[in-house]
C-alpha cells in the first residue's frame, strides 16, 4: 500500500471472504485486472487463494506470500 501511495498509482483496495468464511488477504483491482495476495507464515503450511476466489475469477493473479519469498516479491 505503502508503494502504491508513493508511486501515484491508484487502485481499489478489497478483502475478501466467501459465505464458507473462505478468505483472501488482500485484493487489488487496477485497469479490470485483478490482483490477490495470501500471506502465510509458514512457507510449508498449504495455502493459496481459495477454490471458491478462482472460480469466481479465473482471469485473477493470485501470489502466495511467506517469510521465505518475501524479500524478492517486495524488491522485484
Amino acid at each position: 500500500m505503502k508503494y502504491l501511495n508513493n508511486s501515484d498509482r491508484y487502485v481499489n483496495r478489497f478483502f475478501g471472504r466467501t459465505l464458507a468464511q473462505q478468505e483472501v488477504d488482500y485484493i487489488e483491482e487496477a485497469d479490470g485486472v485483478i490482483t490477490a495476495f495470501e500471506c502465510k507464515w509458514n512457507a510449508k503450511a498449504k495455502g493459496g487463494v481459495s477454490r471458491a476466489f478462482n472460480n469466481a475469477y479465473p482471469d485473477a493473479v493470485a501470489h502466495l506470500i511467506h517469510p521465505e519469498n518475501a524479500e524478492s516479491f517486495l524488491l522485484d
